[in-house]
């Protein structure tokens, strides 16, 4: 290819690109139903495939700076790529999980699992404070830190949208449109982007009730 300012260019463009993406996802889950336990395990396997071919300028480009130096063969620069104009990428995650729910009582059910945790315990005062009453275990805690009280009945309003939660205690915001950074520690599985379950998890001590729970869709 051949450049002179504000005069001429020939030579083509020696542009070429082309570029594709595969993903293959596999999944599979087991469940066993009991009297008092229900277990859960599956895994899952993601495979990706990506290539990316690019030629631009690789026969390259001569730049003269006016039809003089183009006239007596004087380029003030030549510009070539050189390499291999094809990256190929090739990517496979795989991930096992397992997840008990034990009924212990008509009424309460301890269970291990889940994406993200939002605290309901009042006794954790000596741990992190993602770990108090109202934050997001691990992640984020509640602002303000609403007193703690044992014994009487506590409102949420939770939203989530993607990554992002608002929480209310008794009608007071206490985490306001924040990013969780990611899953708990004993999460169900890493699929953010998926719906999922929603479970109520009872206290170690077993002090814990629930009522009057309201579901509505988020909307973006």
């Amino acid at each position: 290819r051949i450049n002179v300012p504000d005069a001429f260019s020939i030579g083509g463009a020696q542009n070429r690109t082309d570029n594709s993406d595969r993903t293959y996802d596999f999944g599979n889950l087991y469940t066993r139903f009991g009297e008092k336990l229900t277990l859960k395990a599956g895994s899952s396997m993601i495979y990706r495939k990506n290539r990316a071919f690019s030629d631009n300028n690789f026969i390259g480009t001569f730049t003269f700076s006016s039809l003089e130096a183009y006239r007596d063969g004087r380029p003030i620069n030549y510009r070539v790529n050189r390499g291999d104009p094809l990256n190929e990428i090739d990517q496979f995650e795989s991930a096992l999980f397992a997840q008990n729910d034990l009924k212990l009582t008509p009424r309460l059910t301890l269970m291990f699992g889940g994406r993200y945790e939002v605290q309901i315990e009042t006794d954790s005062i000596q741990e992190p404070p993602s770990h108090h009453m109202g934050g997001v275990y691990g992640f984020l805690a509640p602002t303000p830190e609403l007193p703690r009280k044992p014994g009487e009945w506590q409102t949420y309003d939770i939203t989530l949208v993607g990554r992002m939660i608002t929480v209310a205690q008794n009608g007071e915001t206490i985490i306001n449109n924040q990013e969780i950074p990611g899953i708990t520690g004993g999460a169900l599985d890493s699929h953010e982007e998926l719906p999922g379950p929603i479970y109520l998890q009872g206290s170690e001590k077993g002090h814990a009730a629930f009522r009057s729970l309201v579901l509505t869709p988020a909307e973006k």
